[in-house]
């Protein structure tokens, strides 16, 4: 190529410095090459300006990036795409990116291109964050971890299994990742001949956690094993009332006496059966005595006597009186209860002589009946016994005992019998009352329905408090950018209630010895803090992110974190001894009191911008 010096107007020393300083402009070609070296004023003409405008398109919560976008940029005078980026050449001027994807929010931004001197090349880079459409689940219910321990009276570890069913007993659930709900626990001893197997109905309560929270829940249930008690054998006497033909009948009344005290009465029935523990029966007289109607209608007697070892009779009556012949036992062949006799559940029904019962005022001839039930007990965690009382609307002349072991150490104190109004449960009105003596409770019962005895227990709250733990966090990251730009930031924020000290330990502070009152006590304590919401799940931490605006050209310096939780303490009272829970629930952890710097266009760039957007993680 021909070439030609530029240097007809400077000294050679001149000329030397000029080369030095930029060789490479004083240097060209001739204008076919881009130089017109020969203009009217002997003056250079370099090539127009070139313009670039680079980007690359990112999600804006991962920061990965998104390929299959669609960009376009406008104006532009060449645009070349890839599968995540692209490239244009654009002119001075606003120019306007704008960018669609399926599952995001359109893009659209403004980029400003400055005019630089000819021959100069300017190049843009710009990240173009996309926020998904996608609505992410902000919470969840969370899941449980169970496991069980137990105990005896004398026994503060016992080896034991537990399983998890579901409430009808028929399927076996795992008891890892449990839903929320009700169970039945099944907790089966090592040693099935000391102890027997412990059942309950249990629940694990809902408890709402944000989405991406780790882990389950812990729940350790406690099991009370009862010793196995050694089994009592009883004996049942019955005597039948046939005609002469060997038909059933029913007599107008019969009695079982024993050794000529009357223990059992029917009226109306055809066969008087009686139980008790064999024991008990061994060198007694057993008779009947018995009353019917003969063919005349007189009211005829008789009495006889059960054989020596024999324990079943059958009188044949000579009457062709014979009343609604029966082949079906009716109700109120086992005669009715009398003083001292044993029930199921192991109390003692004691009625005093002369004792008048009577419905609307109108004396009864029809058995009376007591039935506990025991699964209504096992849903109530204050009731100790649940019984229902037949026939309804029963009124006593004089109060029935009913007596049952206190295994409390009398710490429970004295009861409250309550009677069953629809759903509800109120207090008895009548002089009914539950006391406990030194091993023992009794019930003393003056009408019938069904009722209880419950544990007295008073809640009162305190006004709650509120604490905030703040914790400065350094950041020190830049918006490079000059428009604004979001960001999210990560924080250890906090989820769960825990309490100051465990209900046990609360219950043993406030004075109760007794392992039983203890468990029960911490039973009622619990129950009643389940209903306001609060179980001692523990505060732990996860992550959380929150999203922050940074002005452009600004520097995010540092930020508090803010935990806030909520105080609460509970007095529980029982027969005059208060147990305390103070309880710690986490509410919310956020980002507060940010420290921002504006440092304009002079300052000088780092590793630590944030222009595109992104996320901050200075925990």
């Amino acid at each position: 190529m021909k070439k030609k010096s530029f240097f007809r107007s400077f000294n050679a020393k001149t000329a030397l410095f000029a080369v030095m300083v930029s060789g490479a402009l004083l240097t060209g070609c001739y204008k076919d090459d881009g130089l017109d070296v020969e203009g009217p004023t002997g003056e250079t003409t370099l090539p127009a300006a070139t313009y670039t405008l680079n980007g690359t398109v990112i999600d804006g919560k991962t920061g990965e990036a998104i390929e299959g976008a669609t960009v376009t940029v406008t104006p532009s005078t060449a645009f070349t795409a890839k599968s995540n980026s692209f490239t244009a050449t654009v002119a001075p001027g606003d120019v306007t990116i704008s960018v669609t994807k399926d599952g995001y929010k359109p893009v659209s931004k403004i980029v400003t291109i400055n005019a630089i001197a000819a021959g100069q090349s300017a190049v843009y880079s710009q990240i173009i964050s996309m926020v998904s459409t996608a609505v992410p689940p902000v919470s969840k219910v969370a899941k449980y971890d169970v496991s069980a321990i137990a105990f005896s009276e004398d026994n503060a570890s016992v080896a034991a299994t537990a399983k998890l069913y579901d409430v009808t007993g028929a399927t076996e659930v795992a008891m890892q990742n449990v839903a929320a709900g009700a169970y039945k626990l099944v907790v089966t001893p090592a040693d099935q001949n000391k102890y027997d197997v412990y059942t309950s109905i249990v629940t694990l309560d809902e408890v709402v956690v944000p989405a991406d929270f780790e882990g389950n829940l812990k729940k350790v249930f406690v099991a009370y094993l009862t010793e196995k008690v050694a089994p009592v054998e009883h004996v049942t006497y019955s005597y039948h009332f046939t005609d002469l033909s060997g038909n059933l009948f029913n007599v107008q009344s019969a009695s079982l006496t024993v050794d000529g005290e009357v223990v059992a009465t029917i009226a109306g029935y055809h066969t008087i059966k009686y139980t008790l523990p064999k024991a008990d029966a061994e060198g007694h007289e057993f008779a009947v005595v018995y009353t019917y109607l003969d063919e005349a209608g007189v009211e005829r007697y008789g009495r006889a006597a059960f054989a020596p070892g024999k324990t079943t009779g059958t009188a044949n009556i000579d009457t062709s009186a014979t009343s609604s012949p029966s082949t079906e036992v009716g109700v109120g062949e086992d005669g009715k209860l009398v003083a001292g006799s044993t029930v199921t559940d192991g109390g003692t029904i004691i009625v005093d002589n002369n004792i008048i019962a009577t419905i609307d005022g109108t004396p009864i001839a029809e058995p009376i009946s007591i039935q506990r039930k025991v699964a209504e007990e096992l849903e109530d965690e204050t009731a100790l016994r649940v019984y229902e009382g037949t026939p309804a609307g029963t009124v006593f002349s004089e109060p029935i005992k009913i007596a049952f072991k206190d295994v409390y150490g009398t710490e429970l104190g004295d009861l409250t019998l309550m009677y069953k109004e629809g759903d509800n449960w109120v207090e008895d009105t009548k002089g009914g009352s539950v006391t406990t003596g030194a091993s023992t409770y009794t019930m003393n019962v003056k009408h019938f329905s069904t009722f209880k005895a419950d544990a007295k227990m008073t809640t009162v709250e305190a006004p709650s408090t509120t604490d905030v733990d703040t914790k400065t966090i350094e950041v020190n990251k830049k918006n490079d950018a000059d428009d604004k730009i979001t960001v999210k930031v990560k924080m250890q924020a906090v989820i769960g209630t825990e309490f100051e000290t465990s209900i046990v330990d609360a219950v043993k502070k406030a004075g109760f010895t007794n392992t039983m009152a203890i468990q029960k006590i911490a039973e009622m304590v619990e129950s009643r803090l389940l209903a306001l919401g609060l179980s001692n799940t523990g505060i732990t931490e996860y992550e959380q992110t929150q999203d922050f605006e940074i002005a452009g050209r600004t520097a995010f310096v540092s930020y508090d974190r803010a935990r806030t939780y909520k105080l609460e303490s509970f007095t529980f009272t029982v027969n005059g001894k208060n147990v305390v829970i103070n309880t710690k629930t986490a509410v919310k952890t956020e980002l507060t009191n940010p420290i921002l710097t504006y440092y304009g266009h002079g300052h000088t760039h780092g590793g630590d911008n944030l222009s595109g957007g992104g996320i901050i993680d200075a925990e």
